[in-house]
């Protein structure tokens, strides 16, 4: 190691590529040599003494917090957030059976209410039309309310009723009706399909459409449901284009916006009735067309059957995965999750009044002709001439979210993200001091990929009496919804960018650097209800956590470690060089206790040697963007639960699935970390040659290094440290 003629190499190539840099590599001005500002070159900054009575005992950029001066956390607000999700979130629903009746009573044509049960389908509630038939129905939360609405489309009318007293005038007189939030504010807009192959996306409450043609076609039937896994869910037409069947798959955006995903896919089934479910559980919903038989008396004498197909929506084409007899009296067909499985069922509607609920993950793809299970067959007796079937939540029991508070600002902990040991010189004959910059770039990057930094995600705290049973699917649902509506948000990265050199006649010869992060959160109580017991715990609390911001500041070792001994859980770091002497330094790659690091916490698994010039400042870096990094040691996770502090909740992977990665101290994809060494000159008034006798090299090293926070969990911070030869 540090052999002289290797290193002669390194040093020349080392001269030529980094020569510059102590000109070049310092985007902000060094701290002042004196005066009261919070950095090195201040008397505070070096100050162990970190008892206080108020503020104006710390100095800038720290607070006093019990007697104690510590780092400011989250004074840079205002911050501005928006709920993680909206108020009246469902987590899933609990769907009731709609029916609509060909045939009129009392002059008017009605909508029939079936909520399934364990003893059967009962009648729930009806809804009373118009005079005119009832050409389709679609249930949505089409209103801001906790219960679903029923939307009817009638003969001979453009106007579409909502519900017992809403409508909206969709500008046509619909074939079939859809629903979809299509803007993410937790109200459906009406999605309606005219006989030309018209789209209209209609929002209710605000009585405004916008239109797309679809193309020169008859329109048959349309559905609506999330393709393509992305969390928005796409209308698909079935189309009658020169008398061959097509289906157009349909985005839909913010604004009412919609427009084609891609080009038509021809359907090689007579399709006469389409809808979408989440069959398989895996979040992307498919595709189920029903083919009408000649008739019920096929079925009877072992002749032709009904057919359910099923499909998916692949990069906006329609592929077909397979189909199933069904009953030949069937007349319409509609899917989603009845029994709170994340699978959802096939409930089809037969002409002779008894609907039958199929089990949905029964019919998997790549098969022709898939059994499928009869999970309950009911009548429905009120409705005389069923036509039209919907599925609805029309009596608002889903477990839903109810917003209460916030935002209310809540500080992280403050955590260290690196400690960074001043570079060798010899105070005797060096020609200068050293320094250190650590993200310091020519171009100031706002993503902070280029140091190491604290990372911060959306966070769910939960009560120990709520724990269970928000775990699992609740969780889940919860943290698809937030991924769905905060999609550019979700994640948070507060970096910071400096550079230093030692100042021994102010602090000694004794002390580095120690960079110290903050994350800070909104905080968004919620009440969870559920008004028939379907989880439990109804009337429970839990928080959510966004990131709005974060702070960072620079310590020194001095400062740090009396704060962190008198605050308590943060660790206590050792400075075992002495700053110019190069000899103090550690001679092969160990921590400052005298341990091994292991590989896998090298965060450089081979990093470079550079040997003193004795003509020039030595300039070196290390970065991530040019150099071979261990992916393990890159990012180092910390438990959220001893990082983050409200009263009575509990966070992170205890809570359900896929949450706990919402605090973490990364080394970015852009790291960059260095500095400079000075010349050991020649003296030419003394007979030896000073270079020759005092020259030295050294290895730079970043490593994670580990510590047991104050709940007694695994964290760590990163560390640059040099191991010198001579």
């Amino acid at each position: 190691m540090f052999g002289k003629q290797p290193q002669v190499l390194v040093l020349v190539a080392c001269l030529m590529a980094c020569g510059e840099l102590n000109q070049s590599y310092y985007d902000e001005p060094m701290p002042p040599t004196g005066g009261s500002g919070a950095g090195p070159g201040t008397q505070a900054w070096g100050d162990s003494n970190v008892n206080c009575s108020s503020s104006d005992d710390c100095s800038v950029g720290e607070t006093c917090t019990d007697d104690i001066c510590q780092m400011a956390r989250c004074t840079d607000g205002p911050y501005l957030s928006a709920p993680p999700v909206t108020d009246g979130f469902r987590f899933f629903l609990d769907n009731e059976i709609v029916i609509t009746d060909a045939i009129d009573w009392n002059g008017s044509f009605w909508v029939d209410g079936y909520p399934p049960t364990d003893a059967g389908i009962e009648h729930g509630r009806s809804w009373q039309g118009s005079e005119r038939p009832i050409l389709d129905v679609a249930g949505g939360r089409l209103l801001q309310q906790d219960e679903e609405s029923v939307a009817m489309a009638n003969e001979g009318t453009t106007v579409v009723q909502v519900g017992d007293g809403d409508s909206v005038d969709c500008g046509f007189q619909p074939v079939a009706l859809a629903s979809a939030d299509t803007d993410g504010d937790g109200v459906d807009e009406l999605l309606a399909l005219s006989y030309g192959a018209r789209l209209a996306v209609c929002d209710v409450a605000g009585q405004l459409c916008e239109y797309l043609d679809l193309a020169q076609a008859d329109g048959v039937d349309l559905a609506a449901g999330d393709v393509d896994g992305d969390g928005v869910r796409e209308a698909v037409a079935l189309l009658r284009v020169d008398g061959a069947l097509e289906m157009v798959v349909v985005d839909l955006a913010e604004g009412l916006l919609a427009s084609k995903a891609g080009e038509p896919s021809a359907v090689q089934e007579e399709l006469y009735r389409l809808d979408s479910g989440d069959l398989d559980g895996d979040g992307i919903d498919e595709l189920i067309g029903l083919e009408n038989a000649t008739g019920w008396l096929d079925w009877v004498f072992g002749e032709e059957a009904d057919r359910l197909y099923v499909y998916s929506v692949v990069g906006g084409s329609v592929q077909p995965l397979g189909g199933a007899d069904v009953h030949p009296a069937a007349v319409d067909m509609a899917a989603a999750d009845l029994d709170a499985d994340e699978v959802d069922e096939i409930v089809l509607l037969r002409h002779d009044n008894l609907v039958e609920v199929l089990d949905g993950g029964s019919f998997p793809s790549g098969e022709d002709d898939p059994d499928y299970s009869l999970l309950l067959e009911g009548p429905v007796d009120l409705t005389v001439t069923p036509d039209r079937i919907a599925l609805a939540d029309f009596d608002g029991d889903s477990p839903a979210a109810q917003l209460v508070a916030g935002p209310e600002l809540v500080p992280g902990r403050v955590v260290p993200t690196m400690l960074i040991y001043y570079p060798p010189y010899d105070a005797e004959h060096s020609a200068g001091l050293s320094n250190i910059f650590a993200g310091q770039t020519a171009t100031e990057s706002e993503s902070y990929s280029d140091t190491v930094s604290l990372s911060l995600g959306v966070e769910v705290g939960v009560r120990a009496s709520f724990m269970e049973l928000f775990g699992g699917k609740l969780s889940a649902n919860f943290r698809k919804e937030v991924s769905r509506t905060h999609e550019l948000s979700q994640t948070l990265t507060v970096g910071h960018r400096f550079a230093s050199s030692p100042d021994p006649s102010l602090y000694g010869h004794n002390y580095g650097v120690m960079i110290l992060a903050v994350g800070c959160f909104h905080g968004y109580t919620y009440q969870f209800e559920d008004p028939s017991d379907l989880v439990g715990g109804d009337g429970e609390d839990f928080i959510s956590l966004l990131p709005v911001d974060g702070q960072t500041t620079v310590w020194s070792t001095v400062r740090y470690n009396a704060m962190a001994e008198t605050v308590g859980g943060l660790p206590i770091v050792e400075v075992p060089m002495t700053l110019g002497d190069p000899a103090s330094y550690m001679s092969e790659a160990q921590t400052p206790a005298g341990e091994p690091i292991p590989p896998v916490d090298l965060v450089f698994p081979n990093p470079p040697e550079f040997l003193v010039s004795d003509v020039g400042e030595l300039g070196w870096w290390l970065s991530a963007a040019e150099s071979e990094t261990n992916g393990i040691a890159v990012e180092s996770s910390l438990e959220l639960q001893g990082s983050v502090s409200v009263g009575g909740f509990s966070f992170g992977a205890e809570v359900g699935s896929g949450w706990g990665q919402g605090y973490s101290v990364t080394v970015g994809t852009e790291f960059l970390a260095g500095g400079s060494v000075p010349a050991i000159p020649d003296d030419p008034n003394t007979p030896e040659d000073e270079y020759l006798q005092y020259r030295f090299g050294f290895m730079p090293l970043v490593y994670r290094s580990h510590y047991t926070d104050a709940d007694g969990d695994d964290s760590s911070f990163y560390v640059l440290d040099y191991v010198v030869g001579f």
